[in-house]
């Protein structure tokens, strides 16, 4: 078991700090050029580009920090968020695999979105479970393809967030129950029916394609690095997680590009989910059962990945959680920032989780959180409540 201290921050939440210290495990996952072909990749789509690196100096001022930086993510490929990096580029290397099996040659990724190999698809299934946003991502991989995308949600899920889904031509199935439940519903009828899974929850047996997702979310990271053109790199980097695949994936490069000179890393759990915690201070991996009642959708797993697990055990500084409140806290700071952020309930839960241990002196002296301090973290969603709401006028 690793040696933890953990620190009641209030409301429920609370800090669990890694006393062990982050060890190269996760190189085994993405090692340093593991995820190159799949940033590459991305980078050639039609609608790739990078996504803005946003320094928020007077919060960071208020914050009494030295720098504040924001991956702004909700730009991303016209998805609204990160999960197309992820997601998308999972469906497109499942597809490219087959058809080189298939016509016994080299296929790119051009030929696939010509529509080329469209009549040896079009009865082909990509199915998945989502909370909304890694839901889009894979219908938008199956449309890019050409193929048909069945999503499994749970009844948790919100309108607006089927209804962009069905947009993007993907047809979608309401399970009862959690998050959890409509991935298994999911794995069950793909099994049934010969469909093809892309979730980004790995298990046992299902390992390749959330691997392959993990790979795809490196991007992120890679393009923070180049966009900061030799300036010095953050110190602490707070990620928000689910399943844990984001934050493994980007703890995983990290470390195996930077090493010793990595930033601390802290996990950002809801304190309805935390599962990649609770694992934590188990010593092995541990499900926390439903419901996971919270407004952070993207964060309502009650199981982490079998991928991400063993990655953030070793490489994560700390484990934090925070609650709804604080996600809308964060939320309006960022609106009102300068420039401003637009950031959905998940999206904001790195910033939220800074939130949370500032709230501390014990948590930020922990963790070496001061006016000295550089701190990235990474908006996942755009505000898409905030988008469907009709506009108003004075007066």
């Amino acid at each position: 078991m690793f040696e933890n201290a953990t620190i009641d921050l209030g409301h429920g939440a609370r800090l669990v700090r890694n006393v062990s210290g982050p060890c190269q495990e996760p190189e085994r996952i993405i090692g340093a050029d593991q995820g190159a072909d799949a940033r590459m990749q991305i980078r050639t789509w039609p609608s790739y580009e990078p996504t803005q690196l946003r320094s928020l100096t007077d919060l960071a001022n208020q914050l009494g920090i030295a720098q504040l930086l924001v991956k702004d993510e909700g730009s991303r490929m016209g998805l609204g968020s990160f999960k197309s990096v992820g997601g998308a580029y999972a469906v497109v290397e499942l597809v490219r695999r087959y058809l080189e099996a298939l016509t016994q040659r080299v296929v790119n990724t051009a030929e696939i979105f010509s529509g080329e190999f469209r009549n040896l698809l079009a009865d082909k299934v990509i199915v998945s479970a989502t909370a909304g946003n890694h839901g889009k991502a894979v219908a938008f991989g199956a449309r890019m393809c050409g193929c048909q995308c069945r999503i499994f949600v749970h009844g948790g899920v919100t309108d607006d967030r089927v209804q962009a889904i069905e947009a993007l031509g993907a047809d979608v199935i309401v399970v009862e129950g959690s998050y959890d439940d409509s991935v298994r519903e999911a794995a069950e009828q793909a099994l049934r029916h010969d469909w093809w899974v892309v979730a980004d929850t790995a298990y046992d047996g299902y390992t390749k394609v959330p691997v392959d997702i993990m790979r795809g979310y490196t991007l992120i990271m890679d393009e923070v690095i180049e966009q900061l053109k030799g300036e010095a790199l953050p110190t602490h980097i707070l990620v928000q997680t689910g399943v844990g695949s984001l934050a493994a994936a980007l703890c995983a490069f990290l470390q195996a590009r930077l090493g010793e000179d990595r930033p601390r890393f802290i996990v950002v759990e809801s304190v309805k989910a935390a599962c990649l915690q609770e694992s934590f201070l188990c010593g092995h991996s541990t499900i926390v059962s439903g419901p996971h009642a919270t407004s952070m959708l993207g964060l309502a797993a009650g199981e982490a990945s079998a991928l991400a697990w063993p990655a953030l055990r070793t490489g994560a500084t700390a484990f934090v959680t925070i609650t709804d409140g604080d996600s809308a806290q964060a939320r309006h700071l960022l609106a009102i920032a300068h420039p401003p952020v637009s950031s959905g309930p998940s999206g904001a839960a790195g910033l939220a989780g800074l939130l949370r241990i500032l709230s501390s002196e014990t948590a930020s002296q922990s963790l070496n959180i001061n006016q000295h301090s550089r701190i990235l973290v990474i908006s996942t969603e755009e505000d898409v409540e905030a988008l469907a709401q009709p506009s108003k006028t004075a007066g």
